[in-house]
């Protein structure tokens, strides 16, 4: 029984996270196509996509952003593991791609980061996003940085600012 109530919370937060950003992309007027839980499959490696956004950067220039939300950071290398089928398979179609990796902002989450973000430095075209809906009209941290050189200190003290969930 509170194993089911914990991962209702999960799924409630989860929800809120992907509408928060939805609603941030919806509102940009360089957002063409969005959608929600995308399935693909590529040569047997399935999965699906929280949130996929075709975004103009300038005229003639269309990326493609596949955003996976975690609300519990569990298993980091399987949440980066996910992204890469993701652009492996929709590389197909579009090959500026970037991944976003859109964590919901708790201590855990953080250090759960802050453990495992040396692996993030051979990845190209990756973003890690703390979310915080809950914060006075949404606020969202978005990182992005090379992530050999991050200051973890810092991090977290502008985490804090945004508000921990």
């Amino acid at each position: 029984m509170a194993t089911e109530m914990k991962e209702e919370i999960y799924d409630t937060k989860h929800r809120e996270i992907v509408n928060f950003i939805v609603k941030k992309f919806k509102n940009n007027p360089k957002t063409k196509f969005i959608d929600i839980e995308v399935p693909f499959n590529d040569y047997g490696n399935r999965g699906v996509v929280d949130i996929l956004v075709k975004y103009r950067k300038r005229i003639f220039n269309i990326t493609l952003k596949i955003i996976e939300v975690k609300t519990n950071l569990r298993n980091f290398g399987e949440s980066i593991r996910q992204l890469k089928k993701a652009k492996a398979y929709f590389e197909k179609e579009n090959k500026n791609i970037v991944m976003i990796l859109a964590l919901l902002n708790t201590k855990e989450n953080f250090e759960h980061f802050k453990q495992n973000y040396h692996s993030l430095s051979i990845l190209h075209n990756f973003e890690v996003q703390f979310v915080n809906p809950k914060a006075e009209e949404g606020k969202l941290f978005f990182y992005k940085a090379k992530f050999n050189d991050i200051n973890t200190d810092e991090l977290f003290n502008e985490l804090c600012n945004l508000g921990f969930n």
